[in-house]
């Protein structure tokens, strides 16, 4: 169970953007540096940070599959091309 200023915390940080969090913090807003207040804030700082990197990794690692997926899609009709051309080639050969 959070205390009345843990509570009070992650109220005011989850209000901002983490650029506000953050200058909030260093400008020691959420208490004197080095205090409790502030190492809890700079937890919930990094713990923010951690989700939004975890999901920026998410979307490139989406992105890169999409492409694998597209990229097997054009080498298979890379081979289907050559393969209608020797098909062609042969035929109009004879």
């Amino acid at each position: 169970m959070k205390t009345g200023n843990e509570q009070l915390i992650i109220d005011k940080f989850n209000s901002m953007s983490i650029n506000e969090a953050r200058y909030s913090i260093a400008k020691g807003d959420f208490g004197h540096i080095g205090g409790p207040e502030h190492s809890y804030a700079l937890s919930l700082l990094a713990a923010k940070e951690a989700a939004l990197r975890d999901a920026r990794e998410s979307e490139s690692l989406s992105i890169s599959r999409k492409a694998l997926r597209i990229s097997y899609a054009a080498i298979i009709m890379a081979v289907i091309a050559i393969i209608s051309q020797i098909i062609v080639a042969f035929f109009i050969e004879k």
